[in-house]
């Protein structure tokens, strides 16, 4: 079971496959999630975010458990581990945009499914994933190229 926290979670070469297996439709990948549930916990709300989510799982067969972060009360009401173990019993995957990176670094130490961070405040890999694409499809292969940041140091500039 791995882990997705961080782009360096990922070699080169199983980046270059998420990007291919990206530009497929999503009917051509089959149901790589089918009979699970995904637990799509927002401590910190996002429209775009949620919507994608929950459609992706549904694309590939799962079932999305939208959680807001009033209802969880990490660290607050459970312990970021105690969410992770319980709800690990009911789903295949939990998915975690949080505050504080550490958060989902501590529900991938207990969790009996692999962790996906949506956003924290260190990195946020999806999005990086899905610039990389958006780079990709506009000027090709990106081997040997370089990306220049423009603004402040933060989580997007990071898992870049």
């Amino acid at each position: 079971m791995r882990h997705f926290l961080n782009t360096s979670d990922l070699t080169r070469i199983e980046i270059g496959t998420v990007l291919a297996l990206a530009k497929q439709r999503p009917e051509a990948l089959g149901w790589p999630l089918a009979d699970y549930g995904v637990a799509l916990i927002f401590e910190k709300p996002a429209n775009r975010t949620r919507h994608s989510m929950e459609i992706a799982v549904v694309q590939l067969g799962g079932h999305p458990g939208y959680t807001r972060g009033e209802e969880v009360g990490i660290d607050v009401r459970e312990t970021a581990e105690d969410i992770a173990a319980g709800m690990a019993g009911y789903h295949g995957l939990l998915a975690a945009r949080v505050f504080k990176h550490d958060v989902v670094v501590r529900m991938a130490k207990v969790s009996g499914v692999p962790v996906v961070n949506m956003l924290s405040d260190h990195s946020h890999p999806l999005q990086a994933l899905a610039d990389a694409l958006t780079m990709q499809q506009t000027i090709g292969d990106l081997a040997g190229r370089s990306v220049a940041w423009s603004g402040d140091w933060n989580n997007v500039a990071r898992s870049l």
